[in-house]
């Protein structure tokens, strides 16, 4: 007789570990992207090669370093406000892996549940989950996640909480299905021979077979809530604005792009406050960043002046002409969350534009942005001083940028659409406010919008350009009740009326658009080519 003995008792495999080797090269590819996504959020801090909110702008819209006018040290370049945009690029994977890993788990595990439930009880149950998903799933999902956090707020938890709201039903209509298609095989009805309750078979033989197939999906959703996300963020209603963010970065990098540094002309007069007036991409802010030297790596003016207080700016030595911008020449930045330092106090930063340039001590200094505040009116303006800016309102944070730029009586103020981010009423409160200090400071402004009711309410004079040229100028008034240029017209025709609601808006007549590109792209063409 044979005997058979064993060595060693065999050990007995994870179900969890089987149902990972049997999902093959496409799980583990999934999951190695999704590592090196994880790993470039946590190591964030030690990859990324400069602070992503820190703001450089003499360093503003560098080209990447293999560009001509980049720099080594900006790999990617840098973005309006000089800040990396690489740095910037990785830190938003931060917010991309939050809530990817969170939104995509928490849809998982609801629509696992009901998926199963779904599966394994049929009849009714099954018919009720199964009408309540179709119901879902008949709704568009971006658009349904942006009105869902349009609805909640902004945030990133309510970012997670329409991405899960909308997903879970992915998950559970494929587990249904393949917890239908499991239940047929021979090991679960072997499992039930041996009497296993439901909830035991579910979690012990169905679901380890499901698990190549989650993690897979898993790994799809995590994509599609990271496409979501940039979505929400690109329109506004994400994490905060001082939060990196692929959307917001694409957003900014819109706005960009289409700015062209076409050669432009114009006349500001002591105290006069000109509008500068134009489509998007018509170079109203390039013109701006010309006057206060900050023109991308990638431009360069190549003829003409820029004459301030009877001497050239372009003839000046950069330290010379640093010496003018926050003192002589002042800037209204338009976003007033990311124009201010995030991780300053607000009377720190007044209080360091003041020692500066008026070489004031710190105690003087404090005294004179307290006197700034009280003058732009803002209440408690020493418990302003001690707040940060993510701590106070978005018209309060305009009135701060407002009081700096004003704090050294400047000759002339670039107030670069510096209502666009604000509501209605706080919009109007701005303008008085700037209107206000003009008068008492004797400062010119040249006030940068698109907006013609804000140009009618606070401007003299206007300016009407496109692609680089000035089109029409003129006393506001006449310009407005009179103009001469097609585009000015087409302008008004397409602004709405208060005195005519009933006046359908007509928009700008592609053909005249079309003309006006294409007489800008011949004036062109001499300055590209260089002297003969």
């Amino acid at each position: 007789m044979a005997e058979l003995a064993l060595a060693s008792p065999v050990a007995r495999q994870s179900r969890l570990l089987a149902g990972l080797k049997r999902g093959g090269a496409r799980l583990w590819i999934g999951a190695a992207l999704v590592a090196v996504l994880v790993l470039a959020a946590l190591l964030a801090p030690a990859i990324a090669p400069h602070d992503p909110l820190e703001q450089d702008l003499m360093s503003a819209q560098l080209p990447p370093a293999w560009m001509v006018g980049g720099d080594p040290a900006y790999l990617l370049g840098t973005d309006s406000l000089g800040r990396c945009v690489l740095s910037r690029l990785i830190y938003s994977a931060r917010t991309a892996v939050a809530v990817a890993l969170i939104a995509a788990t928490l849809a998982a595990l609801i629509g696992v549940a009901l998926g199963l439930f779904a599966g394994s009880f049929g009849g009714g149950v099954d018919q009720l989950i199964s009408r309540l998903i179709d119901v879902w799933m008949a709704f568009p999902p971006v658009l349904l996640s942006i009105v869902l956090a349009a609805v909640i707020g902004a945030g990133l938890t309510s970012v997670i909480a329409a991405i899960v709201v909308v997903d879970w039903t992915r998950f559970a209509r494929v587990v249904r299905a393949e917890t239908m298609v499991q239940l047929t095989r021979d090991y679960a009805a072997a499992a039930r021979v041996i009497g296993m309750s439901r909830a035991k078979l579910l979690r012990l033989e169905i679901l380890p077979n499901l698990v190549p197939l989650l993690v897979t999906l898993l790994a799809v959703e995590m994509g599609i809530a990271i496409l979501v996300e940039v979505i929400l963020s690109f329109v506004g209603i994400s994490v905060s604005g001082d939060t990196p963010t692929w959307g917001s970065m694409i957003a900014e990098g819109r706005q960009i792009v289409y700015q062209a540094p076409w050669i432009m002309a114009l006349a500001l007069q002591p105290g006069e406050v000109r509008g500068l007036v134009g489509e998007s991409g018509a170079g109203k802010s390039m013109l701006g960043r010309a006057v206060l030297g900050l023109l991308p790596a990638n431009a360069t003016i190549i003829s003409g002046h820029i004459a301030f207080e009877a001497r050239d700016l372009l003839d000046m030595r950069e330290t010379e002409r640093r010496g003018l911008l926050g003192r002589r020449i002042a800037l209204i930045p338009q976003d007033p969350m990311t124009s201010l330092n995030p991780v300053k106090r607000v009377g720190a930063q007044i209080g360091s534009l003041l020692r500066h340039h008026l070489g004031l001590s710190k105690r003087a200094a404090l005294t004179r942005a307290t006197e700034l505040l009280t003058e732009v009116a803002i209440r408690e303006p020493d418990r302003v001083l001690s707040l940060y800016p993510h701590e106070i309102s978005g018209g309060m944070r305009q009135r701060v940028l407002i009081a700096m730029a004003f704090a050294c009586d400047p000759g002339l103020v670039i107030a670069d659409e510096p209502t666009t981010a604000l509501d209605v009423t706080v919009q109007r409160q701005v303008l008085q406010l700037v209107e206000r200090l003009r008068r008492r400071h004797g400062s010119a402004v040249l006030f940068v919008t698109h907006d013609l009711g804000v140009v009618a309410k606070i401007c003299r004079s206007m300016t009407v350009l496109h692609a680089g040229r000035v089109l029409e100028e003129g006393q506001t008034a006449d310009v407005l009740a009179r103009p001469r240029h097609p585009y000015t017209r087409a302008l008004l025709a397409a602004t709405p009326r208060a005195d005519r609601p009933a006046e359908a808006l007509r928009p700008v007549p592609p053909a005249l658009i079309e003309q006006l590109w294409s007489e800008a792209h011949r004036l062109d063409q001499p300055a590209i080519a260089g002297p003969a």
